[in-house]
């Protein structure tokens, strides 16, 4: 399986978010998960501030974006999970 994930500046405290998961064939189901988390320079943290998911049965490709309204001021970061069998592979 392959992922990827992008995060981009929408618009004044908007940001929009993506993931997409592709298995090497047809599987029973394919699924990803992305996280939203924000950085915290005060204490060096990151922070989850959102997360969104999808799961598609009977494909190899699954694929989820989102518009978020979010703080001013502060760093953002997004990742995706890849799941296997129904568990997080990373």
């Amino acid at each position: 399986m392959d992922g990827q994930c992008s995060i981009s500046k929408t618009g004044t405290k908007r940001i929009y978010a993506y993931g997409s998961t592709t298995a090497n064939h047809t599987v029973d189901a394919v699924a990803v998960i992305v996280y939203v988390d924000q950085y915290n320079e005060k204490d060096d943290e990151w922070y989850q501030i959102d997360a969104f998911s999808k799961k598609v049965e009977n494909d190899y490709y699954s694929a989820i974006s989102k518009s978020i309204q979010v703080d001013r001021g502060y760093y953002y970061s997004t990742c995706r999970s890849l799941c296997k069998n129904g568990r997080r592979t990373n």
